[in-house]
C-alpha cells in the first residue's frame, strides 16, 4: 500500500493534468504499483457478487474514489 500511496502521489503531483480518474487506467497503475488492489477493494464493497455492467461500473468507479482518498493517509 505505502508503494501505491508514494506513486500515485508523485504522479499527481509532477502530472496535475494528467489524473486518474478512469476505472481502466487506475487499474493498470495499481497492477503497476500494488498488484491485486484494486481488484481487493472491488471484492469487498460488491461482496464479490456477479453485478450488472452499470452496477459495477458504478463499484469501479467508488474504488478509484477509495484510492485517491487513502493515498493522501499517512
Amino acid at each position: 500500500m505505502e508503494s501505491f500511496q508514494k506513486a500515485l502521489y508523485k504522479q499527481q503531483n509532477t502530472n496535475p493534468t494528467q489524473r486518474i480518474y478512469s476505472p481502466e487506467e487506475m487499474k493498470l497503475f495499481t497492477d503497476v504499483h500494488s498488484p491485486g488492489l484494486f481488484q481487493m477493494m472491488l471484492d469487498c464493497i460488491s461482496g464479490n457478487k456477479n453485478l450488472k455492467d452499470k452496477r459495477k461500473e458504478l463499484q469501479e468507479q467508488r474504488v478509484v474514489s477509495l484510492l485517491h482518498i487513502i493515498a493522501y493517509f499517512r
